[in-house]
């Protein structure tokens, strides 16, 4: 382990980070990160002349964020448009203290603080829970294609097990729809962007009321994206390209003066192709290429971006771009197999490639009911009832470098929570609420490795047949002492239990006959026809029961100048998941994890309600963090694993503010700083690749945001200038933390947009914007090849490209 950062090491780096990137913030003229973004200064403003108030539900029950005691972000439609977040994915640009977990273009999901989950296959859940409408969802994906008409979304961080329960370990992130309104008459709006790569994004909803006391709103998006780089065999722009559609129906109706029923329909539909990586391999410790090694490069291909992609000598003889003069990429493939697939793409950083049948489709069908009744001077019921079908199929990247993981699920959730809220303006103040949920479904994933068993392909498959059940009860209580001190305690009680079947069969097949479309479920469960069964089929019925109890305490003060003071301690939990490796040698599913946190923080407005800084200190105790790992086997090669780190601790702060400088000027920004550190490895195999002291992978130390706003009248309409800047200090891509090549480099952010507004009401505007205008180039994540360390490949976080185009909306 002569790689590995000792703890000295470790924190010279914290300390190295910590004034670069004091540097990089005082240059940019603040620390300050977002909070809250509106496409101009003067939209920032309330009717009093101060900072707008922000509604949030966060709690379960409608309050000014300003008065919440937990750390929290939000952003509203106007501010997710204006940073052009579209989906979950985006929203780690806009705060601190947030990261991206990328394993492939259909699977990914975000940490909050460092807590989340980095897993490659479909069946884990995530520690940073995705809600839409309070709904908890259960496939990450969904978010893509339900992000749209949006009224805010609320990042909740740390666990937040007693009031929303499921998958929230690190925090949760809630998205709330705009909703049919009786009475609001005939609203909506259109938006149309268009921009390079081959982007265009439409967007609209129409609401209108259905008599005195009931109202509809239809809402629907529709956005196509080919890639920013250039297919040198075509010219055709690609690399992570996607097609989304999604609609939905809203539909409220007031029963009476205290109780409404609110009803909703939603379809989404998504497919593209997986992430675009960049492959180095053939490299060797001096610099060299090994010319022994799977595929011989060409003189004119060497240097650190030769890669092990197959490709026949026959196919460079057909296609002179491969051989030609100033050829970007020369590989002659000593070895051919079923997968001589190649696109070649350029960049600056290096070669990135992109299989072409690597890719996704992913569809999503749900209906929503919401009854809520308002009992007088007693409590607000609310019940909300779900349901849920999604399904995927997907093909990762992989399929390069002749093996591949597909992977095929489809679920099925109902869910059903009813609450109890009191209502009175007692010293007690308090809501119970039940939750059930199930969950069936069906998860295939099974690897193609063409180059197996002697020249005869093999496809190991794991299907599972599952079903899940939770069922919890919980409670939170706030009791005022005094004008000034308030104290919360809260509790859930979680009972979970999963349930199925899995079987693992092995066929061998030859390349040149059976492809993907041959190693389906079906294909396997009646012995591989076609090819040839390699042993038996082999069943297991494992069945994981849980039963927790997750809680909160904390109290909160207010100073005479309405400063918040608060001080909390929680514990949340996540459930365990099968291990569906199709080269697993395990059985069982996986342990739930679990999070002790602390965190003491403040809420201030002054200057007349003109600034608002928000900070928080936080201490986290995480037990059993769910790892997906690749760990060296018996035979001298490597395989998948899925792990149970012992014991992990966090420490870090985050500082928030926004500043309306001026009716016309208007400032926000964060910072956020995360320590994190394996205490314990105590039962983990000799062969993985974590060590007490290493670092959480996708976890930068040091994160900061700057926007800063310019508006005034122009030509009877409204001129709105906004520029932004994020930063990103280094951080390790997995937990082996080889220096030499697992480090993502710093990484800052230069984004800026004009929009003009005109009409009566400023109804209509046309924008312009430019993101990444510095042209920064990153991975997400590295894999390795077949000769381990020496030959590699990432994902493809950042294009390298400046991403422009132009919208116009229209409000009505």
């Amino acid at each position: 382990r002569g790689n590995k950062m000792t703890t000295r090491t470790k924190h010279t780096k914290i300390s190295e980070n910590l004034r670069h990137g004091a540097r990089n913030i005082l240059l940019a003229g603040t620390i300050l990160s977002p909070v809250m973004i509106a496409p101009s200064a003067a939209a920032q403003f309330s009717d009093e002349g101060g900072l707008d108030e922000i509604v949030v539900t966060a709690q379960r029950r409608a309050e000014s964020v300003n008065d919440v005691p937990i750390a929290i972000n939000a952003l509203d439609g106007d501010g997710l448009e204006a940073l052009g977040i579209s989906d979950t994915d985006d929203i780690v640009e806009a705060f601190p203290n947030l990261g991206l977990n990328v394993r492939s273009g259909y699977n990914s999901g975000v940490s909050i603080r460092g807590v989340g989950t980095d897993n490659f296959h479909i069946s884990a859940q995530q520690s940073v829970g995705t809600y839409i409408d309070d709904v908890s969802i259960v496939s990450p994906f969904v978010s893509t294609v339900g992000v749209y008409d949006v009224d805010r979304v609320e990042v909740l961080r740390g666990p937040q097990n007693t009031l929303y329960g499921r998958n929230t370990t690190g925090g949760a992130i809630v998205w709330h729809t705009k909703k049919a309104t009786p009475g609001a008459g005939t609203n909506g709006f259109a938006s149309a962007t268009a921009g390079n790569g081959g982007l265009v994004e439409l967007e609209g909803a129409v609401g209108f009321d259905l008599g005195e006391n009931a109202a509809i709103r239809f809402a629907g998006s529709s956005d196509h994206f080919n890639g920013l780089w250039e297919d040198v065999i075509t010219g055709d722009a690609t690399g992570g390209g996607y097609d989304r559609n999604a609609a939905r129906i809203n539909f409220h109706y007031d029963i009476s003066p205290n109780t409404s029923l609110n009803l909703g329909a939603s379809y989404g539909d998504s497919e593209g192709q997986d992430t675009g990586y960049a492959y180095r391999g053939n490299l060797l410790a001096d610099g060299s290429n090994d010319p022994t090694f799977r595929n011989a490069v060409a003189e004119d291909g060497v240097g650190l971006n030769n890669n092990f992609v197959r490709v026949t000598a026959a196919e460079v003889a057909a296609n002179p771009y491969l051989s030609g003069p100033g050829a970007s990429r020369v590989i002659v493939n000593p070895a051919p197999g079923p997968f001589n697939r190649l696109i070649n793409f350029s960049t600056e950083e290096g070669q990135t490639f992109v299989d072409p049948d690597a890719g996704y489709e992913a569809e999503w069908k749900g209906i929503r009911g919401n009854l809520s009744h308002t009992f007088e001077d007693f409590a607000d019921l609310t019940v909300l009832a779900s349901y849920d079908n999604t399904s995927l199929f997907g093909i990762n990247i992989a399929d390069l470098i002749g093996f591949g993981v597909p992977q095929d699920g489809e679920w099925d959730v109902t869910q059903i929570e009813t609450r109890l809220a009191s209502n009175t303006s007692n010293a007690l103040s308090w809501i119970v609420g039940a939750y059930y949920s199930t969950e069936d479904s069906k998860q295939d994933t099974w690897v193609r490795n063409g180059g197996a068993a002697g020249g005869k392909g093999v496809a190991p498959g794991i299907d599972i047949d599952s079903e899940y059940k939770n069922f919890s009860v919980y409670g939170q209580a706030d009791y005022q002492i005094s004008d000034a001190l308030n104290f919360t305690a809260g509790i859930r009680y979680t009972d979970d239990k999963l349930e199925g079947e899995w079987a693992r069969t092995v066929c061998g097949f030859a390349p040149s006959l059976n492809g993907i479309e041959d190693q389906t479920r079906d294909e396997r469960a009646n012995g591989c026809p076609g090819s040839q069964q390699l042993g038996p089929r082999t069943t297991q019925n494992p069945i994981q029961e849980l039963s927790e109890i997750g809680w909160k305490v904390g109290l909160d003060y207010t100073l005479e100048n309405d400063t918040l003071l608060y001080a909390s301690a929680s514990r949340g939990f996540k459930g365990g998941a099968y291990d569906n490796r199709p080269l697993a040698t395990g059985e069982l599913p996986i342990g739930p994890e679990f999070l002790t946190a602390y965190e003491v923080g403040f809420k201030s407005t002054l200057a007349n309600n003109r600034l608002q800084l928000n900070g928080a200190v936080f201490m986290y105790d995480w037990e059993d963090l769910q790892l997906f790992d690749i760990i060296p086997d018996d035979g001298g090669g490597k395989i998948p694993a899925l792990l149970n780190v012992p014991g992990t601790d966090l420490l870090g702060f985050e500082l928030d503010a926004k500043f309306a400088i001026t009716d016309n000027w208007y400032l926000q920004g964060a910072v956020g700083y995360v320590d994190t550190e394996v205490t314990d490895v105590n039962g983990l195999p000799a062969a993985a690749n974590v060590a007490v002291g290493d670092e959480i992978s996708n976890t930068p130390d040091l994160t900061a945001n700057v926007l800063l706003n310019y508006t005034t009248d122009l030509a009877g309409g409204e001129i709105s200038l906004t520029g932004s800047w994020r930063y990103a200090s280094d951080y390790f891509y997995t937990f082996s933390q080889d220096t030499a090549r697992d480090t993502a480099p710093s990484q800052n952010y230069i984004n800026a947009d004009a929009t003009y507004s005109f009409g009566e009401d400023l109804q209509h505007s046309v924008r312009v914007f430019g993101n990444n205008l510095t042209e920064e180039f990153h991975c997400s994540g590295i894999q390795d090849g077949p000769a381990g360390g020496q030959n590699y490949s990432c994902r493809i976080g950042q294009y390298g490209e400046v991403k422009y185009g132009v919208n116009f909306r229209t409000n009505f």
